[in-house]
């Protein structure tokens, strides 16, 4: 229990930190977003240079400072840890956090049903042996145990897009059209459409770990589907509030696990 314990405070910590960094990610200036996004070639980041040593007195000028050989993810301002993930891999959520822009009560409520780790409400998928063909998609995703792999929920196939990749960094190029959020509830499973998805994810250890940043839209068509939890029912809409006729924003920060996927279930 103890090393449960640990764990659990450990990933927890982990979390913390990477919501700060993403907060920070997140306030930047959005037209460097729109032209990281617009990127869909193999990048890497480059590092600035080193100032210049101080000339002494009768002596000789300082040697100049040495270029840093980290750049930034993705144009993000985090420092590149890791290799490009040029393959194909498919990343599932271990625990979630809603944040603004969605509304209060609904991240709240959201919150509560994707806190525990064995709770995946989402798998982001990146296929990228052709790095400039590079697709992704983010859904929910089941386990199969007579196949020891994960697939997209039968009859919710989403759509992919085109991908960006960077060292360290992955992202959607165009928004998702359709994807799902799998919650759990007290009466089973919530799968929630989700429209003009759109991802940016940071990676570590070779591309087996990545903490990414989610927005999206609830359309109006799922603002009727209810929730069970904490001994009371309501929907998604009366968390949501404001307009009934008007869709909800939606944004989720998370760390993810790579997984096996069956890429098979994906051909046509």
């Amino acid at each position: 229990m103890s090393a449960l314990n640990a764990t659990t405070g450990a990933m927890t910590l982990a979390i913390s930190l990477a919501l700060a960094v993403a907060t920070g990610a997140c306030a930047k200036d959005e037209t460097k977003r729109s032209t990281l996004t617009t990127s869909t070639s193999l990048t890497t980041g480059t590092g600035g240079s080193g100032a210049g040593g101080s000339s002494g007195t009768g002596g000789t000028g300082g040697s100049g400072g040495s270029t840093s050989t980290s750049g930034t993810a993705g144009g993000g301002g985090i420092p590149v840890s890791d290799v490009a993930c040029t393959g194909d891999y498919a990343f599932r959520a271990a625990g979630m956090s809603f944040t603004p822009p969605t509304a209060g009560a609904l991240g709240q409520a959201f919150n509560e049903l994707a806190y525990d780790f064995e709770v995946h409400p989402i798998t982001v998928v990146l296929r990228a042996t052709d790095p400039q063909q590079a697709t992704i998609a983010a859904s929910s995703t089941m386990y199969d145990p007579n196949t020891y792999m994960d697939s997209f929920v039968a009859g919710l196939d989403p759509t992919f897009t085109d991908a960006g990749l960077a060292q360290g960094a992955f992202w959607t190029g165009t928004p998702q059209a359709t994807g799902y959020l799998r919650l759990r509830h007290d009466q089973g499973v919530l799968d929630l459409e989700l429209t003009n998805l759109t991802v940016h994810a940071t990676t570590d250890s070779d591309c087996n770990q990545a903490f990414v940043t989610l927005d999206a839209i609830i359309p109006v068509t799922e603002k009727s589907k209810q929730l069970v939890y904490s001994g009371g029912t309501t929907t998604v809409g009366d968390l949501g509030g404001g307009d009934p006729n008007n869709p909800l924003p939606l944004r989720a920060l998370f760390l993810t696990e790579a997984i096996s996927l069956d890429w098979a279930s994906l051909d046509p």
